[in-house]
């Protein structure tokens, strides 16, 4: 007699977007891995109980980057968002993985 174990459900918290603007410029002719950007988010959310105005300053890294070439090969820059300021405490974030 063969027994199933029972399904085990994971629990997903999905955390709402929240969109953002760069305030540095990067570009994939000058940008390095481990370059720190900044952005700003242009609309207010409410993220696992804590409420992001509109205009919050955040930063992240460049992960990866590699230039464009005169061989018909376009640029490639991967940014990661690590956190924002809220007041004088960082709330970590990430961006979203359908992006990278």
């Amino acid at each position: 007699m063969l027994f199933a174990a029972a399904p085990i459900l994971a629990a997903l918290t999905c955390y709402p977007e929240i969109p953002a603007a760069m305030l540095t410029s990067v570009t994939s002719a000058s940008g390095f891995s481990g370059q720190v950007f900044r952005f700003k988010i242009t609309a207010a959310a409410d993220s696992n109980g804590t409420h992001v105005p509109a205009g919050t300053i955040g930063y992240g890294i460049v992960l990866a980057n590699v230039p464009a070439s005169n061989r018909a090969r376009n640029g490639v820059i991967v940014l990661s968002p690590r956190f924002l300021m809220l007041g004088d405490t960082q709330m970590q974030v990430a961006g979203d993985p359908r992006d990278a």
